[in-house]
């Protein structure tokens, strides 16, 4: 793994690509202490590692979400073709701004796999520039294949989305958009790289509060939405379709404003760095959890039946599909809901 953060590393680089400005902002991230969601997807990615390389087994400590979690992906492996070689936790290297380490890459005699584990359970992830870049930088690597697959693994939503890619179309992809984006970037100073404000560009940004063009975006949505905005608001009998639909064309942007408001001034609440009269801090209980779930399963199975002890569950159809490759229709439906999706109009 590179001894520093990329500027332009393969796992940012969507965001990156649409708001180059944001870049500047990366020492801020690598200086921050790993939240607990990342600091599991580490454990689990080198746990994951740890067994392809050696078969290590995982520990008897580790919490049933997070085996299940290995195990599925382990299930995905067994899942392909045997390979001839393979490349895990592989530091790769695109160019002087853009370097990372690719997490898995299953090699076949003409063919390759280049697989991203995803561990987060906040939202679905599908393909996009990172493993566009990941499969660039592994190709020095293996020169003999001429197609690949782009593969993510996501065991909290049963998700493994993919996408074949020839060779040709691959550097292809590099020449029309990541050579000329690279391009750009070394020959502009940082402080007039592009930026652009949006709810999917700003999101996972740990620069966004203190980036004053996202500030002004706020400012400018906020006064444009709730210009007309009724107090009290006793019902909503009375608004006209087009004002609802005003306020949910920005429903995610401020939904993801106040929750980084919220942290970014609880934080300095925390640090000690801002007093208040009107907000302080105060402890929630969490859900308990077992300090060591053997020994808690130990004592409990000293009490209690094993059926009362321990809950078993069925693999998903996904799963299963990998195991025996066809599965009688009768035995699945696919559950669906009804949600609002913004319709978009031709320019």
């Amino acid at each position: 793994m590179a001894a520093h953060h990329a500027p332009f590393s393969p796992s940012k680089l969507p965001r990156l690509l649409a708001c180059p400005f944001s870049a500047n902002f990366e020492h801020k991230e690598s200086d921050r202490p790993s939240s607990t969601y990342a600091q599991r997807g580490i454990d689990l990615h080198k746990l994951l590692a740890d067994y392809i390389l050696s078969r290590t087994p995982l520990p008897s400590t580790l919490p049933n979400e997070d085996k299940e979690a290995v195990q599925y992906c382990i299930q995905y492996l067994n899942s392909l073709p045997r390979p001839a070689s393979s490349l895990v936790e592989y530091p790769v290297h695109l160019n002087d701004l853009c370097y990372g380490t690719v997490d898995y890459v299953h090699i076949l005699p003409d063919h390759a796999y280049v697989i991203d584990w995803k561990f987060g359970i906040g939202i679905k992830v599908n393909i996009n520039e990172q493993l566009f870049a990941y499969a660039l930088a592994v190709l020095p690597h293996i020169p003999h294949v001429r197609s690949l697959t782009l593969q993510i693994v996501q065991p909290a939503f049963d998700h493994c989305p993919s996408q074949r890619i020839t060779l040709t179309d691959l550097l292809q992809y590099k020449q029309r958009v990541l050579d000329p984006f690279f391009r750009r970037i070394q020959s502009t100073d940082p402080s007039e790289w592009p930026i652009n404000p949006s709810p999917s560009t700003c999101r996972f940004c740990k620069g966004k509060m203190e980036c004053p063009s996202y500030k002004k975006t706020a400012d400018k949505l906020a006064k444009k939405v709730f210009a007309q905005f009724r107090q009290p608001v006793i019902s909503f009998d009375n608004w006209t379709q087009e004002e609802i639909e005003t306020y949910l064309d920005h429903r995610s942007f401020f939904n993801e404003f106040f929750k980084e408001l919220h942290n970014f001034y609880l934080t300095k609440l925390i640090s000690g760095e801002w007093k208040s009269e009107h907000y302080t801090t105060t402890t929630r209980r969490l859900p308990r959890k077992w300090t060591d779930e053997t020994t808690a399963s130990k004592w409990l199975l000293s009490h209690l039946s094993e059926d009362r002890v321990w809950k078993r569950t069925l693999i998903s159809p996904t799963q299963a599909e990998r195991l025996v490759k066809s599965l009688p229709s009768d035995l699945i439906y696919q559950p669906t809901k009804i949600a609002l999706k913004k319709v978009k109009k031709d320019s």
